[in-house]
């Protein structure tokens, strides 16, 4: 059985999410940045991301609560 969401947790992961989201949100994350190639305005799908993955990728990073999976918040996210 999975242990519930704590208020702590929640509230850590609501904080989390909105931050990548703004960075998503202003081109950082997956946005315009240009190439390796050095091409400056060229849509990079390299993501520039602490963990070089998604948003929930860099969620699952940063939670200060170890093994929960990335099913568990996804899940959460949509309830929330």
């Amino acid at each position: 059985r999975v242990p519930p969401w704590t208020p702590q947790e929640e509230q850590e992961l609501r904080e989390l999410y909105w931050k990548y989201k703004e960075v998503e949100g202003t081109g950082g994350l997956w946005g315009l940045s240009g190439t390796p190639g050095g091409v400056a305005g060229a849509l990079s799908l390299h993501p520039c991301c602490p963990t070089g993955g998604d948003i929930i990728a860099a969620i699952l990073a940063h939670l200060p609560t170890p093994g929960r999976t990335r099913r568990q918040v996804v899940k959460q996210l949509v309830r929330m």
